[in-house]
């Protein structure tokens, strides 16, 4: 299944998560498939392909193919703890 990252949400975060998601010239509104998560129990970081770079998961939501949400955080593939 590929999941999609959708950036909803560029001033969620510290200021350096916005920073960072500014210098990586994302689109408000544009999915991006996901590559890569990891998910602890107080932060998460999702990497995006053909993106440099790794980001808050705060920033995003997920969904599928389908365009169906996903909850990424609750996938044991994704966990780090």
């Amino acid at each position: 299944m590929k999941i999609f990252a959708v950036f909803n949400y560029p001033n969620n975060g510290l200021q350096h998560h916005q920073k960072e998601v500014r210098s990586a010239h994302l689109q408000l509104g544009n999915s991006y498939e996901l590559e890569q998560a990891s998910v602890g129990p107080s932060f998460s970081t999702v990497a995006l392909s053909g993106i440099q770079g790794c980001f808050n998961s705060v920033h995003f939501d997920f969904i599928d193919e389908a365009r169906r949400p996903v909850d990424i955080y609750a996938m044991p593939c994704f966990r780090n703890y």
